[in-house]
């Protein structure tokens, strides 16, 4: 899962960068001397094709050559990632009336759960949240409608 999720952020970044190299009519070659020639013309088709992740410093250089906000890109293919999920491509989303659910019963504090009670998968769950990059947890709180 943890893996797919990655695949599926890394893609939608990807095509995120090369919309904005098609729409300023740059290529591979040109980005590359954009950025100094710090990341190579083959090390850059593999970013776009979403073949490798984009190391966070590399993003930066990549944003700063084509005049975008990291920040901006980030955020729309943390969404477009969290989109795909919500669709349950992997089938990995539970009932979505599960906050229903709970909105109908007794309040619920959700932040006090006591670690004696988790499963092994939620506690592996939690330490994959806990070490996925920002904007991968902003595409798992948007995906279970925790943030707007």
């Amino acid at each position: 899962m943890k893996n797919d999720i990655i695949d599926e952020y890394n893609t939608a970044l990807a095509d995120q960068i090369a919309q904005a190299m098609k729409k300023k009519h740059i290529s591979l070659e040109y980005l590359s001397k954009l950025t100094g020639n710090t990341i190579p013309k083959p090390t850059l088709a593999r970013y776009v094709r979403g073949e490798n992740t984009i190391p966070d410093e590399r993003l930066s250089i990549i944003c700063k050559a084509l005049n975008l906000n990291k920040k901006e890109i980030t955020d729309k293919a943390a969404e477009e990632m969290a989109n795909k999920i919500a669709e349950n491509k992997y089938g990995y989303l539970i009932d979505p009336d599960w906050q229903k659910e709970l909105d109908d019963d007794e309040p619920v504090d959700l932040h006090i759960i006591d670690p004696t009670t988790l499963t092994r998968e939620e506690a592996r769950m939690i330490g994959y949240y806990r070490a996925a990059l920002s904007s991968v947890k902003k595409a798992v709180r948007l995906m279970l409608g925790m943030d707007e």
